[in-house]
């Protein structure tokens, strides 16, 4: 083998030649935002470029490259998930290699950095990949992961949700304020999707789910999260989105295009419209702001929001595969 650890320090294209990896991007149409209108291929690819050279200088990163296979493989530490689930993680962030590697070689090199993490005491792997991403795929089960989820990724029009927006009587939304932090906290921790890959993944404690959604409500109100968009019934919040902006993406690509993190409703509500109303509302708040386009990912088995989603204009655009594999295992 011939893993390379690529220093922190090193600025990534002087280890690894740019045009490699412009080739790797080209041959995964699958890499996030390629079917946003507007969106050339120049751009595109320029924006995963930036993405993985960014990726490559965070703190907890860890760049691997085999200039003989030719292998890229990126992964940062998760430094959050191992505090507040109390289980060290990693997430394998990039894993790219020229089409027509033999899966055997793609299968060693990952196996070769696994047992490297199980060697420095890591135990939870994530991995987030598209369907259409087949040569990686086919590495996942040899590899020993497991498939833990699948979500549609829905690309949403703030011009057609305006259209469709109708007001709910009783119910207000717009952003979180300051002295709503511990209402939205507990309002993600009391209702989460059932079907969140933390609550499904078996080396996960079931009573440290809740505590996870607890402080990502708190953290999303503190700054973790660009926007907190909620809704309101007699002053009291009843539903939550939590918005990142893509500023790179625009300044790059040219488009702005946001993405929904998180987003719940309190269960005395469910089934009366609210959340359609209220994701109906964030999105005509961002196209006023100048940003038409949205991402919301949802778990494929969660017909209900997949419903609210598609009854403001929002259309399939992509999906994404999450992959588990315990180190110590």
């Amino acid at each position: 083998m011939s893993l390379e650890l690529v220093p922190r320090g090193t600025p990534l294209f002087d280890a690894i030649p740019q045009e490699t990896v412009r080739a790797w991007i080209l041959e995964r149409n699958s890499l996030p935002f390629r079917n946003v209108p507007g969106i050339t291929e120049d751009g595109w690819v320029a924006y995963h470029l930036d993405d993985i050279r960014c990726a490559h200088e965070k703190d907890g990163a860890l760049t691997y490259f085999d200039p003989a296979m030719p292998c890229l493989i990126m992964a940062r530490q998760l430094a959050w998930d191992t505090e507040v689930l109390g289980i060290p993680s990693i997430s394998l962030d990039h894993f790219l290699f020229p089409s027509g590697t033999e899966t055997d070689a793609a299968v060693a090199r990952l196996n070769e950095v696994c047992r490297q993490w199980r060697d420095d005491g890591l135990r939870l792997l994530i991995h987030k990949t598209s369907p259409a991403n087949h040569a990686v795929i086919a590495t996942m089960a040899p590899a020993g992961f497991d498939l833990l989820c699948n979500h549609i990724d829905y690309l949403s029009d703030g011009e057609k949700a305006a259209a469709l927006y109708t007001p709910l009587d009783g119910f207000e939304f717009g952003p979180a304020r300051a002295d709503e932090v511990e209402d939205v906290a507990r309002l993600s921790q009391n209702n989460f999707a059932p079907m969140d890959r933390f609550n499904i993944d078996p080396v996960v404690p079931r009573d440290r789910v809740p505590v996870v959604y607890y402080e990502w409500g708190r953290n999303a109100c503190r700054g973790f999260a660009d926007l907190v968009w909620v809704g309101r019934y007699e002053g009291r919040v009843i539903g939550l989105t939590f918005w990142s902006h893509r500023p790179r993406l625009k300044q790059i690509a040219g488009v702005a295009c946001e993405m929904i993190q998180l987003a719940a409703v309190d269960s005395r509500y469910r089934g009366k419209g609210v959340f359609r109303r209220l994701l109906a509302s964030v999105l005509m708040h961002l196209n006023a702001s100048g940003t038409r386009w949205g991402t919301i990912p949802t778990n494929v088995t969660n017909y209900p929001m997949q419903r609210s989603i598609q009854a403001v204009g929002c259309v399939i655009h992509d999906s994404v595969f999450t992959f588990r594999k315990d180190l110590q295992r």
